[in-house]
């Protein structure tokens, strides 16, 4: 457990449906937003959340992470991708997250219906990931996950995990983003 257990001095709120309009409570100097990438998007709620609470958002200090199953591509077109959702969820919001990631998932074979695990099988095999349907294949890289977390608090900015450092021209000397140059329009 990276960060602790939820205490008085770490909170974790899973955002979901239930709880999408939820005001926030609390103070925090710091937020580490996370959320899944479903075919290139992100939770509606999740979305929603960050919305309502934008205001509070703004005075924190912000860091995001994606997961996908994209992240465990090594392919150069993944690894764009990758960037491309990260610079996409801070267009989407108007946040300036100062600390991004993008970290492997899991294949829940297990969990799939046919057609989902069938389309998830012949992904894993083109990128020369995990086939065996029989079982599910946690592929998240601790090690990175923890890196990613001691830059955070370490306030790292030579870190590669450093907005400005990731995104140098997309990020002002002040680490906040450019909004409208961003994402290219290709």
């Amino acid at each position: 457990d990276l960060l602790g257990a939820a205490d008085d001095n770490n909170s974790i709120l899973e955002i979901d449906k239930e709880n999408e309009y939820q005001k926030m409570s609390g103070t925090f100097d710091r937020i580490i937003i996370g959320a899944p990438v479903y075919i290139s998007r992100f939770p509606k709620s999740l979305l929603k959340w960050i919305k309502l609470n934008h205001q509070q958002l703004e005075l924190r200090k912000i860091s995001f992470f994606t997961v996908s199953l994209n992240a465990a591509d090594p392919r150069v077109d993944a690894r764009a991708a990758d960037n491309s959702l990260l610079l996409k969820f801070a267009e989407l919001t108007a946040l300036s997250p100062r600390f991004v990631a993008s970290f492997e998932g899991s294949l829940n074979y297990t969990k799939y219906g046919f057609l989902i695990r069938f389309i998830m099988q012949r992904i894993s095999k083109s990128v020369g990931g995990p086939i065996d349907i029989t079982k599910d294949h946690e592929l998240t890289n601790w090690v990175n996950v923890k890196a990613y977390v001691t830059a955070i608090l370490d306030n790292d900015t030579k870190s590669v995990f450093f907005c400005k450092n990731r995104f140098p021209d997309q990020v002002s000397s002040t680490y906040n983003y450019q909004p409208q140059s961003m994402i290219s329009k290709t």
